[in-house]
């Protein structure tokens, strides 16, 4: 049992470098590490991002498990991300206090697109875009075809274009989401429509908030539903295939929940004042169905949240949560502090002006 919250520095305002919480044995565990940040660099996003997926435990472990890859950008991002992982301070037990270094990481994504000036020393950029490049990587990385020379290896491989969704991949069989758009006509008819295979579900902030105030008792599940209707594109069933030729909505369907089902969140500005950040954050639940976000799905998928990284103009913070110690923990750079309680998140977010910007729900197994 848990004989205490993690041991911090004297001063609670002041974060630490690394963390551990005390049992009643005496004995502590590790919980996490923070990473570099030198000074005249601005990369708190990339911190951010790579604390997200070194604490989504089943995509760290079937990234370690995964012997071989094709190498994507020079250097090779995959590479640097591993170089990452393995790190001994990021996951070590004897608590050294040297933080992570990303420098590798951010090399191989400058090279690999030198268009994006966030991607350069120095510049400010977006978490959900480190987000996307990373997995975009990862996805053509483990996309690769059989070869003669391969083809007795237990190696996990996946066939298909890089734009495709994978069944083996793991970009796709943690984070995908294949969705059809289907018309469901009250004549009996269905029609589908091409599927959108992405890795996150987009909605804006001030959506949410219009929703909630018009849906006070709903929760975050069922407003996502009611943000992913298109209400201005209507299509008229077929009357080729013996529809009525009545107009209808899309319905999103998804045939397999992901595990990872990840909320992106758009805001206007990235200053926005305490009271739109509060009124958002109330829309917020710490577990969802996706069961009613997507149709084809029984009701009872649960997705609880895992991981949220949230930012205060340029500045990003990861929080993490620590279900067998049911706490909270703020990762900012080097520094790290135990937040608490979801309420204890909330509080913390509206009272420092954080915006979420990605939410990560995993799958309760």
């Amino acid at each position: 049992m848990v004989n205490a919250l993690a041991e911090e520095k004297k001063d609670h305002g002041v974060l630490s470098t690394d963390i551990s919480f005390k049992h009643m044995d005496g004995s502590h565990k590790f919980f996490g590490k923070g990473m570099r940040n030198y000074l005249g660099e601005s990369k708190c996003f990339f911190d951010a991002t790579i604390q997200s997926l070194w604490h989504l435990r089943r995509f760290r472990d079937e990234f370690f498990s995964l012997s071989r890859h094709v190498h994507v950008g020079d250097p090779c991002v995959v590479c640097a991300l591993r170089q990452i992982f393995e790190a001994p301070s990021m996951g070590n037990t004897d608590r050294q206090r040297e933080a992570i270094a990303l420098t590798s990481l951010r090399i191989s994504l400058s090279n690999l697109y030198p268009s994006n000036k966030s991607f350069q020393g120095g510049q400010d950029g977006d978490a959900f875009e480190v987000l996307e490049k990373i997995l975009s990587c990862l996805h053509q990385s483990f996309t690769y075809k059989d070869d003669a020379d391969d083809a007795n290896s237990e190696d996990r491989k996946c066939t298909g274009s890089s734009h495709g969704a994978s069944k083996t991949c793991i970009a796709h069989t943690i984070f995908g989401l294949d969705v059809l758009r289907r018309v469901d006509c009250k004549c009996g008819l269905q029609s589908g429509y091409k599927s959108q295979i992405s890795y996150a579900t987009n909605i804006a902030a001030r959506e949410l908030r219009q929703a909630k105030i018009m849906h006070v008792g709903c929760p975050f599940d069922e407003l996502l539903k009611l943000l992913t209707v298109d209400e201005d594109t209507q299509f008229i069933c077929e009357t080729e295939a013996h529809g009525c030729g009545a107009p209808n909505h899309f319905t999103h369907v998804l045939s397999t929940p992901p595990h990872i089902l990840t909320v992106v969140i758009h805001w206007q500005t990235a200053s926005e004042s305490a009271d739109t950040i509060l009124t958002t954050l109330i829309a917020l639940n710490a577990e969802v169905d996706v069961g009613i976000l997507y149709q084809d799905l029984d009701q009872g998928s649960r997705h609880v949240l895992v991981l949220m990284v949230c930012y205060r103009g340029h500045h990003y913070y990861c929080f993490a949560n620590n279900h067998e110690h049911e706490r909270w923990i703020v990762f900012k750079d080097e520094n790290i502090k135990v937040i608490g309680s979801w309420d204890d998140l909330l509080f913390t977010c509206a009272n420092a002006h954080l915006q979420p910007r990605l939410l990560f729900f995993e799958a309760i197994e």
